[in-house]
């Protein structure tokens, strides 16, 4: 072990402050962008999922109607055709809805990280562990 690295650690084992060498060095976790960032994020995930889960319930349903139209016919051909032409409109609705909402989520989701760092129980000061 060199000199540095010998004045930073104390005998407990626990490594001092680089900046104040007064406190401890102790691992935490840290937004990855500021507060502002990060609230903006939150509100992204919100205003991402809501189109995400309406397209996944659009889907489910136009998925279950149009399979309950197809059965439930008599006459096959002609309810078919309209079954068929209502769930292809109603599967490219919530695609677009899914699409739609999925940038917004994915941005929130990145504003929203957090990093692991390490931080001084005395100053404050952080030191990124990566």
């Amino acid at each position: 072990m060199n000199q540095a690295a010998q004045d930073l650690t104390s005998p407990s084992g626990a490594v001092t402050c680089e900046k104040c060498r007064r406190g401890t060095m102790a691992a935490a976790r840290v937004e990855r962008f500021s507060t502002s960032a990060a609230l903006f994020g939150y509100l992204l995930l919100a205003i991402g999922a809501v189109p995400v889960l309406g397209a996944i319930a659009c889907g489910i349903m136009t998925a279950t109607s149009t399979l309950g139209q197809i059965a439930d016919s008599k006459d096959v051909a002609p309810a078919a055709a309209g079954a068929i032409i209502a769930g292809g409109i109603g599967a490219v609705f919530a695609f677009v809805m899914f699409m739609g909402g999925l940038l917004p989520l994915v941005a929130g989701i990145v504003l929203v990280q957090r990093k692991s760092v390490w931080r001084c129980s005395a100053c404050g000061y952080i030191y990124d562990r990566t």
